[in-house]
């Protein structure tokens, strides 16, 4: 148990001072000065609400396996996020269902399926949203909204 929270905080350590070795400090802090905090504060609040439905939304897919209440979801939920801004390729989604199915005692092929469908379903709002505002773009480089639209309706 001692060897394996060693080895965990020996890799934290290594990956920080890995994000951090070109880091100006100085710079950095005159940045965080100008932050306002009223808008971090509201940013943070959206963030959370925003991890809040979607683990409503989740739980609407693994119902079908699992009973499983959305504060139950959330852990899995944030951890995957961490793991995809962390490593590459999405890899946060394999470990987001291999958590819930090893809390939940689920297949594990059940529910990656459950995030497949959920990321289907964020690409295809995504299509929704993004695939009109080519055609509402009035002027411009005529080329350039050519390609634009092409692109929207690939």
């Amino acid at each position: 148990m001692i060897k394996r929270l060693a080895a965990g905080v020996a890799l934290g350590a290594f990956f920080l001072w890995l994000a951090l070795r070109n880091v100006h400090f100085s710079e950095m802090a005159d940045t965080l000065r100008r932050v306002s905090l009223p808008v971090f504060g509201l940013f943070c609040l959206m963030h959370l609400c925003s991890l809040g439905l979607r683990a409503m939304r989740w739980r609407i897919l693994v119902r079908p396996l699992a009973d499983v209440p959305a504060r139950r979801l959330l852990p899995p939920l944030a951890i995957g996020f961490m793991v995809n801004f962390l490593l590459p390729g999405r890899a946060g989604e394999v470990v987001r269902a291999w958590l819930l199915s090893r809390r939940e005692k689920v297949s594990m092929s059940a529910v990656f399926a459950t995030v497949v469908v959920e990321r289907l379903f964020d690409g295809l709002a995504v299509i929704c949203f993004l695939a009109p505002a080519p055609f509402l773009l009035g002027a411009g480089d005529p080329v350039l909204l050519a390609r634009i639209r092409l692109g929207a309706l690939l």
